[in-house]
């Protein structure tokens, strides 16, 4: 069963780029994704019973103040360090 489906469409939605030659290569893999996926629009869904689960309910547990690591320990286990502070990469540009 053949599917119809915009290619350039569906790169365009997914932010692919895709050169002729590969869209030519991936469009029988696609269309078989598609044909499996609209295989679900023919289950009989009105007909299934929904088993809704219990309620989930968090319980929260009590804060407790525990001793922490001692800091010579951390330091030694750092990759890299500056006096008693842990450098880590750059993650956010600026000053």
């Amino acid at each position: 069963m053949s599917y119809e489906f915009d290619l350039d469409h569906l790169c365009e939605l997914a932010r692919l780029y895709l050169d002729p030659e590969e869209k030519e290569r991936l469009r029988p893999q696609l269309e078989k994704i598609v044909a499996w996926v609209s295989q679900l629009r023919e289950l009989p869904l009105a007909e299934t019973r929904v088993e809704l689960q219990e309620e989930l309910r968090l319980t929260l547990r009590p804060d407790l103040v525990k001793p922490s690591f001692p800091l010579k320990v951390v330091l030694e286990a750092a990759p890299e360090k500056d006096e008693s502070f842990i450098k880590v990469p750059r993650v956010i540009e600026g000053k």
